[in-house]
């Protein structure tokens, strides 16, 4: 009922730059209101939710916030900007923009336990087409984790051309719901790669006639897609 919170006196003011990186490390802690711009991640991820590799964060929150422009020189360089790990996260009302570099741009970490985050109300813009895989702005689980359950829910974002690669979403875990997204011009498709059990209902996907803009790619078993507007 009390969380630790760390934020910005002025929102949008604290601005981290250079290699700066942030790391939520425990319980029930908030960040509000920061600011990276025209750096790098050092450590490979702009901001993790997990101490080390044993402590995982759970019930922490990630609002407010911006990260633009924050790439490595070289594309062939890879960093994550957001990784979830632990349980029960939340990564809400944030802009994240103009990822030109390797590596998805938010991933969820799977483990024996499911994750029951919430990724809800961001804008996602901007993510130039990179030409190999690796490039989706959303990736939950891996190939190898994909039979396990994550039961994230991914609902009321906003994408904008985001052309990284032909997945701008990666399903890869079980039980996870997209819902109330909308997609505007994107060269790519919200795609349940692997795993089984999911839900996309209410979406709205605009082409405009751009080439390469899709929708809903399916496969695997028991998903249930509904209600979407293409």
């Amino acid at each position: 009922d009390k969380p630790i919170i760390l934020k910005a006196e002025t929102a949008g003011k604290v601005i981290l730059t250079g290699t700066s990186y942030l790391r939520i490390a425990g319980d029930y802690l908030v960040v509000d209101g920061l600011y990276f711009n025209n750096g790098f991640p050092a450590k490979g991820h702009v901001i993790e939710f997990k101490k080390d590799e044993k402590n995982p964060s759970n019930h922490c929150r990630l609002t407010n916030s911006v990260i633009i422009d924050y790439n490595p020189k070289s594309k062939e360089t890879e960093s994550k900007w957001v990784s979830l790990y632990g349980s029960h996260n939340r990564v809400d009302h944030c802009y994240f923009r103009n990822k030109t570099n390797l590596g998805c741009l938010l991933v969820v970490w799977l483990s024996d336990e499911p994750n029951y985050h919430l990724i809800d109300s961001n804008y996602f813009a901007y993510r130039p087409e990179l030409g190999v895989n690796g490039a989706e702005i959303i990736r939950i689980g891996t190939s190898d984790w994909s039979m396990h359950d994550s039961y994230t829910v991914v609902e009321n974002n906003y994408f904008e051309r985001c052309d990284g690669e032909r997945e701008i979403i990666s399903n890869k875990s079980l039980h996870n719901t997209y819902r109330h997204n909308t997609f505007v011009e994107c060269r790519g498709t919200l795609t349940l790669r692997h795993g089984n059990f999911c839900t996309v209902e209410g979406n709205y996907f605009f082409g405009n006639n751009v080439e390469g803009t899709g929708g809903i790619r399916i496969i695997g078993e028991g998903h249930k897609v509904f209600n979407n507007y293409l």
